[in-house]
């Protein structure tokens, strides 16, 4: 199963606190900005980037009837394209034009185990001192204790 990147971002009201309007953005291309990208940039609420989009395609379209299909049809792909590529950080932008705050990132395999992944720290974290029981369960498989391994070299930490 192939990991993926998932930026986290709080909302204004909560301060520095996780809640339950928490979002989790994934990283990587946005597919569906290429193939429907108007749709895609109003689904995000991204009005003004909307707008521009809708003014360069009119511009693309205006170009293809004084006498260079070729180039406007070429040049029409070029905007969907860059809304795949960048279309996350664009929406990333808004957030925190909004406010939110950006708390991380969390690496998982998909939204519910990088929610899982994210929450499990608050949880380990109001735990600590509290001693385990027998029907406490055991840490997650992808806890955050990671061992460092032995530092080579001539000046270890």
């Amino acid at each position: 199963m192939a990991m993926a990147i998932y930026s986290v971002y709080l909302p204004p009201e909560s301060g520095n606190e996780a809640s339950d309007r928490t979002v989790f953005l994934g990283d990587g291309p946005a597919l569906l900005a290429l193939i429907v990208p108007i749709v895609w940039l109003l689904w995000h609420r991204l009005w003004l980037e909307a707008a521009f989009y809708v003014l360069i395609m009119v511009a693309f379209g205006v170009s293809t009837q004084f006498g260079y299909p070729e180039i406007g049809a070429f040049l029409s792909f070029l905007p969907g394209l860059y809304l795949m590529l960048e279309g996350r950080e664009l929406v990333r932008c808004r957030y925190e034009r909004s406010g939110w705050h950006f708390d991380g990132v969390v690496e998982a395999g998909d939204i519910e185990a990088a929610e899982l992944r994210y929450f499990s720290n608050f949880v380990e974290a109001a735990t600590v001192g509290h001693p385990k029981t027998e029907n406490q369960p055991k840490s997650p498989v992808f806890s955050n204790h990671i061992r460092r391994p032995a530092p080579i070299g001539l000046f270890p930490e």
